[in-house]
């Protein structure tokens, strides 16, 4: 069998050697934009920023039409590259990696505007700003960052407890090294409580910020039983040579069923690509477009556990 060589967009790799490689990081910045809802007046005629308006009360055209609005503010700087999501692009022959070489406006269901007063003449819709790939050796990422925050607040927007900032850390194309992730881990055991408490207090105890000390594995559990579960990153202990695994796989195999693959992708420690399949699963249009999705995920699944496949 031909052997294949991996990627960090196909699996969880290691770097051998990371010090030599460049720290990139993206942002993503999420916010209410109010909007006027139709057949409505201005209930704040006297703000300065325009608001945005739809002349339909089809919900979808809305979107459009409050997307086009927002897109024409953050492109006002003129020098950065834009994109709406429904335009994204692919890192090929990966069909579930986007490309982020360009900024890109997104929607975001999860923001809610809550038990805050606003004119009932409002409707707040949330949306997403997520920016391209930058370099921690670039000199001009500050002014484009903070451009784009002096765009969004051109728009009559607002921010609560349900919206953030995340900014995600990477080495470009490259994988981190095993000797880094265990520094950068040990480090944040130490501090985490000391960040959480720079943060705004509806952030102390939100789902999206436990704390590694309370809510990971080595926080709720022994290092032994971690050992005996085989869900330790002991380089002496092969992860294909735990019990659980095995009888795991056996059944995704055996079964040849989507959800036994499902399983098996969140047991790997792969949510985000068991996410993914699961996404494809609920897309699927046709019998056919089913049986090939399975196909190859079964194929997948042999390649990475069976050297005469």
């Amino acid at each position: 069998m031909e052997s294949i060589e991996f990627t960090k967009y196909d699996r969880m790799v290691e770097a051998h050697d990371d010090s030599q490689s460049t720290l990139t990081f993206g942002v993503e910045l999420e916010f209410l934009v109010a909007v006027v809802k139709f057949g409505q007046r201005d209930p704040q005629p006297d703000e300065d920023r325009a608001p945005f308006r739809c002349d339909t009360e089809n919900g979808y055209k809305q979107q459009v039409q409050i997307d086009q609005q927002m897109m024409e503010v953050l492109m006002r700087p003129g020098y950065m590259p834009w994109r709406h999501s429904v335009h994204d692009l692919f890192r090929g022959p990966n069909s579930n990696i986007r490309l982020y070489d360009a900024w890109r406006l997104t929607n975001d269901s999860s923001l809610r505007y809550g038990q805050n007063w606003s004119p009932p003449e409002y409707m707040w819709i949330g949306r997403e700003v997520t920016s391209e790939v930058m370099s921690s050796q670039g000199n001009d990422h500050v002014r484009k960052i903070t451009d784009v925050c002096r765009s969004i607040r051109d728009a009559r927007t607002s921010l609560n407890e349900t919206t953030g900032v995340h900014v995600h850390v990477g080495l470009g194309d490259e994988p981190f090294s095993l000797l880094t992730l265990k520094k950068f881990v040990s480090l944040l055991w130490f501090i985490d409580e000391m960040l959480l408490g720079l943060h705004h207090p509806s952030r102390h105890n939100n789902r999206h910020c436990h704390q590694l000390r309370s809510m990971s594995a080595l926080g709720q559990q022994t290092l032994e039983a971690l050992r005996i579960a085989g869900d330790t990153l002991d380089p002496d202990q092969e992860l294909v040579n735990a019990a659980p695994f095995k009888v795991l796989l056996d059944d995704v195999v055996r079964k040849g069923a989507m959800s036994e693959y499902f399983n098996f992708l969140v047991y790997i420690g792969l949510p985000t690509e068991a996410a993914y399949f699961q996404s494809r699963v609920q897309g699927y249009a046709t019998s056919q477009e089913f049986f090939e999705g399975q196909e190859d995920g079964l194929l997948l699944v042999r390649r990475l556990t069976d050297p005469d496949c």
